[in-house]
Order: structure tokens, then C-alpha cells, then sequence
């Protein structure tokens, strides 16, 4: 019997060693900037506790006692959107979202389904909360002042992958409905409301599956996590500009509502990559720019009506219904002007559409829709010498304060891109791993790129490929990653996947994966070698 136990538990022992950490979720998501939080990951941990990975510097995230337990904190310069993932030995989970925001975070609390029920918020707060079951709406009471504006703001689509398509209505002290927005930030509401009259007033929150179905109620499961911004303090809805020089850090000003002037404009810490979060200690919501590669435009240093040097990144709106922007540029004969708008995809309301001028006011091209989205992409052989003129304008004629965008004139340049179909990989003991990498080349690019993988351990060697050169069919490179030396070491880590053009304008991309639920990538793919 004594043997027969420790067959069993030795069996049980090797099988919790086989599975890797699952992580399908964290709750709450979030926190307030220098602020601590003990957050759940729901899934399945064989080994408790595991390690933990952050993207980024700002947060501290360390296992409790508890299985499935995190402590979370986020410090003084934090800001934005983290990717978290908990591996061990054995493998590594897919990364999960967590949003960090200037104002203090508040638990939703149930019952709170009815106007009477409605949980107070006082002040201004951040509610991480769930529509746990079909039919549910969550309402929350806040005491407003004659003139006083609020902003609901909610995440939980576009940033937490929460399947949920979410509907915010803010009501009167009589309980009539007075302001419902559907699909303001991407899939996500967002309401400004303006009080009439002092009082209390509440808004509501329920969603409709994301993914429409047959449900004609109201959906709700443990997945529709959200986070709900409810502010009559300063707001940050975008920035200006949306992109930033590699080589400097200019001011960026910031728009919203409730902006006083002493926040109106931040500087950016100069923070490594293409990506970065700009946030204010005294303004609620953060707004992500790009390091932009070409030179961004600065209106401050350009004479008003003068060509804009090119290629550069325009950030601008339209702020007024009929408004048309209007841009103009001195162009070569036989030179590819490509003008990209980006509104849509950066969770803004502008339908662009680009259309390009001659000098004597003759239409060339215009362009709306592109790559299966509203915001658009032109592309433009010019026909002689001469100056030109680029406008945008809306689809509708629309305009107003959340109708922005970002623009990129550049002259077309090839390019590529990369990606694999999962964000972390296996290799065990003396096996050989082999990772598919799909290239997707663009606007032309026939040049040879060379992959190859960056990272890895001394104990673990990997293959290069190259994409061969104009005429090649191929759309998919393999690498193959294997053990270097007579005995497999155990590794648990981040690896990058580059691809490289050689030549005059030598070009460098990083593979990505889309993180789950979610549009957003992240090139940091994990690989784990089990040592047998």
C-alpha cells in the first residue's frame, strides 16, 4: 500500500508539472496610479505560485499565499496599458491586459440594478466591475451641480478583449433617460453630459454580446469584465500631436473636457520603442502616441500657407461640421505620394476621406474606406512637377472635439510585416521547435528579408531564413530552434523574431501576435525549453 501511495502521488506530481499556467482573466483590471490592489487571475495553476512578466516598467506584480491571488501595484509614473503574463517551468500563459489610471479604482458593488439600488460614486473614480449574468444592468449615482459636465468613459472592449458590445445611458433625478451612446471608442461608450439642473443623477450600464447572436435581452457573463470612468474633473479623450519625433521629446498638448490649464500639456519621458502612454496626475484616461520615424509636423514653426515639407505626421481634426483640411506639398514627376488617415483604428469618430489636387485644382484620386476599415489610404503616381493639395474631409460631413486623426505622407515606401499565430511556443528537452513566421509584403517590397530570432540562451541555437526576393510566391518562413549542446537547460523567457531589408534604406521590423480578445500586438513572443 505504502508503494502503491507513492506511485500515485509521484504520478500525481509529474501531471500538475505538465500543464503550463492558464490565465483567462484578471479582476479587478486595473488601478490607480501609486496605487496597490489584490487582483484575481481566474484559470488554472498546477504550480502556485508562478513567476510573473511584465511588458514595461511601472508595475510591481508579485503571487500572494493564495492560488490565483495577485498583488498589484502601480507606481508614481505609471500610466496606461500593461500586458502581464505568469509562466514557470512548464510553459507560459497568454498575456492579459491591466490599465492603470490617475484616479482611485472603486469595486463595484451589487445589488445595484435599479435606479433605487444605484451604488454611490463620490467624487471621481474609476468602477472595475462585471455583468456577470444575462439581463443585468449596473447603475451608479452621482450628485451633480447646474452646469457641472460628467464623462462616463468605459473600457472593456477595446483594451480588456471583454466580449461584450456595451451600451452607457445617463438619467435624471426622475429617472428619464437623457443622453445613450452605443459605440463611441471603438466598441465602447462614452457619454459627456452637461447637468441642467442640481441633482442626483445615474448612469447605466448593460451590453449586448460582441459577436451578435440570437440573444434579444441583455447579455452578461463572468468574461464581461469593464472598467467605468465616472469624472466631472478633468478628461483626456486624444493629444496633439499623436506622434513624436525619435530624436526629441516636444510638449503634447491635451484635449478632453474639464482641462484645467495648468494641465493642458504634458512632456514625454523618453521612453525606448515605437509606442508610449502620455497621462496627467491630475486628469483622468491616458492616450497612447507613436516615436514616429519621419519628422512630425509642428504648426508652430510652419508659415501659414507655405507647402509642407514631406514626408512627415500631421495631427489634426475636424472640429466643425462641413470643415475640409487642406494641405499643400510640392511633388516630383514620377515621385508615389501615399497619404494614410488614421481615425477609426485609434478609437476616434472622423470617416475620412482623402482627396488629392493638382495645381489647377483638378482632382486626381480620392480615397475612403481601406484595408476593410473607415480610415483611408491613398496612393497617388504624380504626373508632373508642380505643387499639390491634399483634403480631408468626414464621409457625412460631420465634425466635432472626437473627430481627430492622424495623418502620414510619405513617398510609399515598401515595407512588410510579420507575424505568428501564437504569442509564446515550447521546446522540450532534445526536440525541435518549429516556428512558422507569415510575411505579408506591402506596397511593392521585393526585396530579400532576412529573419532571424534575437534572445535566446547560449544553450539554445535557432535557424534563419530569408524571404526570398520579387517573383517568390512563398508567404510563410520556418524557423527551427533547438538545443546547442549535449544536455537541455531549462529557459523561460521573452525572444523577438526580426525580420531585416539590406541596401540604401536598410528597414527592420519585429514579428508580432495579437494579444487575445484584442486589436492590439505585442512583439515580445515567449518561448519556454523544458528540460526533459
Amino acid at each position: 500500500m505504502r508503494t502503491l501511495a507513492l506511485i500515485l502521488a509521484a504520478s500525481q506530481s509529474l501531471s500538475a508539472l505538465a500543464a503550463p499556467p492558464k490565465m483567462d482573466s484578471l479582476f479587478p483590471a486595473g488601478a490607480g496610479r501609486e496605487a496597490a490592489r489584490t487582483v484575481t487571475a481566474a484559470g488554472t495553476f498546477s504550480n502556485w505560485p508562478p513567476k510573473v512578466w511584465v511588458d514595461r516598467e511601472g508595475l510591481t506584480v508579485t503571487p500572494a499565499k493564495d492560488k490565483g491571488k495577485l498583488e498589484i501595484a502601480a507606481g508614481a509614473d505609471a500610466a496606461g496599458v500593461y500586458f502581464i503574463r505568469l509562466f514557470d517551468a512548464e510553459g507560459a500563459s497568454v498575456v492579459r491586459p491591466f490599465l492603470v489610471d490617475s484616479l482611485p479604482a472603486v469595486d463595484e458593488v451589487e445589488p445595484n440594478n435599479t435606479p433605487e439600488q444605484a451604488q454611490p460614486i463620490d467624487g471621481n473614480a474609476v468602477v472595475d466591475g462585471v455583468l456577470h449574468k444575462s439581463g443585468e444592468v449596473d447603475r451608479f449615482a452621482i450628485p451633480m451641480k447646474k452646469g457641472q459636465t460628467l464623462v462616463a468613459s468605459l473600457q472593456a472592449h477595446n483594451r480588456l478583449g471583454s466580449p461584450m458590445d456595451a451600451v452607457l445611458q445617463v438619467a435624471d433625478p426622475r429617472g428619464f433617460v437623457v443622453a445613450q451612446n452605443d459605440d463611441n471608442v471603438g466598441n465602447d461608450p462614452q457619454i459627456v453630459f452637461e447637468a441642467p439642473a442640481d441633482g442626483t443623477y445615474s448612469v447605466g450600464l448593460f451590453a449586448f454580446p460582441a459577436t451578435p447572436n440570437s440573444t434579444i435581452n441583455f447579455s452578461g457573463s463572468k468574461s464581461y469584465i469593464y472598467r467605468l470612468t465616472l469624472t466631472t474633473a478633468g478628461f483626456v479623450d486624444h493629444c496633439s500631436p499623436m506622434a513624436i519625433d525619435t530624436e526629441t521629446d516636444s510638449a503634447i498638448q491635451l484635449h478632453g473636457w474639464n482641462i484645467p490649464d495648468t494641465a493642458a500639456s504634458v512632456t514625454p519621458s523618453a521612453i525606448p520603442g515605437e509606442r508610449q502612454f502620455v497621462a496627467h496626475p491630475e486628469l483622468a484616461s491616458f492616450v497612447e502616441v507613436v516615436r514616429s520615424s519621419i519628422p512630425v509636423f509642428d504648426p508652430a514653426t510652419h508659415t501659414e500657407g507655405a507647402p509642407i515639407a514631406w514626408p512627415v505626421v500631421i495631427s489634426d481634426q475636424i472640429s466643425a461640421a462641413g470643415e475640409v483640411d487642406k494641405f499643400a506639398l510640392d511633388a516630383k514627376k514620377g515621385q508615389t505620394l501615399r497619404c494614410r488617415v488614421e481615425s477609426d483604428s485609434l478609437g476616434y469618430l472622423l470617416d475620412p476621406v482623402v482627396t488629392l489636387f493638382d495645381e489647377k485644382g483638378k482632382q486626381l484620386a480620392e480615397v475612403d474606406d481601406s484595408s476593410g476599415r473607415r480610415d483611408s489610404e491613398l496612393r497617388h503616381t504624380i504626373p508632373a512637377d508642380g505643387r499639390y493639395e491634399l483634403a480631408v474631409r468626414d464621409l457625412y460631413g460631420n465634425g466635432g472635439p472626437r473627430f481627430a486623426y492622424r495623418m502620414t505622407i510619405d513617398d510609399s515606401p515598401p515595407g512588410f510585416a510579420l507575424t505568428v499565430a501564437a504569442d509564446s511556443f515550447v521546446v522540450k528537452g532534445k526536440e525541435k521547435l518549429t516556428l512558422p513566421i507569415a510575411v505579408a509584403r506591402e506596397r511593392g517590397c521585393s526585396d530579400e528579408i532576412a529573419i532571424s530570432i534575437e534572445g535566446l540562451p547560449e544553450t539554445l541555437t535557432a535557424t534563419t531564413a530569408t524571404s526570398a526576393a520579387k517573383g517568390a510566391t512563398a508567404k510563410e518562413v520556418k524557423l527551427e530552434i533547438s538545443v546547442s549542446g549535449e544536455e537541455s537547460l531549462a529557459f523561460s523567457g521573452p525572444i523577438r523574431i526580426v525580420g531585416r531589408i539590406a541596401g540604401d534604406k536598410p528597414r527592420e521590423l519585429a514579428a508580432t501576435f495579437t494579444v487575445a480578445g484584442t486589436e492590439q500586438t505585442l512583439d515580445q513572443i515567449w518561448l519556454t525549453a523544458v528540460k526533459p
